[in-house]
């Protein structure tokens, strides 16, 4: 039981963190960005696709119906650099 709850824990944190990323990294980003976004149907930009398979995140939903996103994840470089975020 005592293991159930810390890992209860560890997943609420993981969780928490995410969220904080998200709304940090959301303000790098103008609205209208977000908005055409949501219309293209994509989990992600291309851009991101690309830095994400670095980490062996593959947006495979992105990859099956968008030509761009699959064009980006094939170019992406095999081995991740030391900063996610490109800055």
């Amino acid at each position: 039981m005592a293991r159930r709850n810390r890992d209860l824990v560890e997943e609420f944190q993981l969780l928490e963190a995410l969220q904080h990323w998200a709304i940090r990294h959301s303000k790098t980003h103008p609205e209208k960005e977000h908005l055409l976004l949501r219309a293209s149907g994509r989990t992600c930009t291309p851009e991101a696709a690309q830095k994400l398979a670095n980490y062996g995140i593959v947006p495979l939903s992105d990859a099956a119906l968008d030509q761009e996103v699959s064009i980006a994840l094939l170019e992406a470089p095999r081995c991740a650099p030391n900063d996610a975020e490109g800055t």
